[in-house]
Formats: structure tokens, C-alpha cells, sequence
């Protein structure tokens, strides 16, 4: 998890004056209710008509809700003819970790899951997942994206499809974040 790989950074970024601390505090973003410190939700693209969550009645991929982090997640099957899939997550803080939700096979069902992740207008980082035929359970809380080395600052976070010929499936369930926080 996102802590552990911070735990030789804390003694960087601990500090002690004559009356100011600061330490690292982590912080969720959940797909709906969006970051647990400042409300701040995750932005969809499109707004309209492909990005879905628990109501979705045509859905046929239906994730176990008491495994997903705050009962909710966000899903979209990504199509050439209707173009780029995409979510923006806007943090503060020195580090990041992002966790979906990943699909089992279905020879009928779009399960190919294949995102980039563009952190500040920076290079993409790309994840991919093609589940096989033996893969018959959906993987929860599986980490797709994590940067540790990042400067305390505001940051935007791109979540979004390469454009390919072929359907992608997403499932953004949240993201953990460590804030540099003062006390």
C-alpha cells in the first residue's frame, strides 16, 4: 500500500520548529463523494451517458458492492465511435495511488482493460489488463498507477483511454493520496 512505500520518506518530511509539525497525512478521493479532506470531486468525460456506478441497469459487469471502497464505483466501456473516455483528479500532496476495479474474462463482454495516466501534462504511464480465461473473479482494489517522488503541490491526475481501433473497459474505485499536512 501507498503508506508503506512512504514510510522512509516521513523522516524527510518531518520536521520540528518552536511551534509547527508537519507530517504526512493520507487522504482518499472516492470516485462519487470525491476527496475526503476538501470535497473535491473526480471530473468525467464524457459528463454524460458513459460513465456509470451502481444504478446502471444495463451493465452487465456487476462488481461485488461490499468489496468496493464507499460502496460505489465508476465504470465505462470505452468505444472508438464515441470517442475518449477520460477522469480528472485534482490533489494536493507529495504522492498518489490509484486502485480500480479489474474485470474477469467474458468472451462476450468488452474485459480488456487499457488506460494512461498523465499526471501535470507530464508523459503517460500506460496500465494494461487482459484477463485470460482462467480469471473468473473480478480483482478488487488493484493499484494501476502510484508516483511517490512528487512536489508538495497542487496536481491534476488524467485518467483516460489510449485511442485504439478496439473497446476498453475502466473501473475507477478510488485513489489515495499523501498530503504534507501541518499541525
Amino acid at each position: 500500500m501507498l503508506w508503506r512505500k512512504l514510510v522512509a520518506l516521513l523522516s524527510v518530511f518531518v520536521y520540528q520548529s518552536d511551534l509547527t509539525h508537519a507530517a504526512l497525512v493520507e487522504r482518499r478521493i472516492d470516485d462519487t463523494q470525491g476527496d475526503s479532506a476538501t470535497g473535491l470531486r473526480p471530473v468525467y468525460l464524457p459528463a454524460e451517458g458513459v460513465w456509470n456506478g451502481l444504478d446502471c441497469s444495463q451493465c452487465q459487469l456487476k462488481p461485488d458492492i461490499a468489496r468496493v471502497f464507499g460502496g460505489t464505483y465508476s465504470e465505462a466501456t470505452y468505444r472508438p465511435a464515441r470517442g475518449i473516455v477520460s477522469v480528472d483528479i485534482q490533489f494536493e500532496g507529495v504522492a498518489i495511488d490509484v486502485y480500480f476495479i479489474l474485470a474477469p474474462f467474458s468472451a462476450r463482454l468488452t474485459t480488456l482493460t487499457e488506460c494512461l495516466f498523465i499526471l501535470d501534462g507530464g508523459e503517460p504511464a500506460t496500465f494494461r489488463y487482459q484477463p485470460g480465461a482462467e480469471d473468473t473473479e473480478f480483482i478488487y482494489e488493484h493499484s494501476v498507477f502510484s508516483r511517490t517522488d512528487l512536489p508538495d503541490a497542487n496536481h491534476t491526475l488524467r485518467i483516460t483511454v489510449p485511442e485504439v481501433p478496439h473497446e476498453l473497459f475502466l473501473n475507477f474505485d478510488y485513489a489515495i493520496y499523501m498530503y504534507a499536512g501541518l499541525f
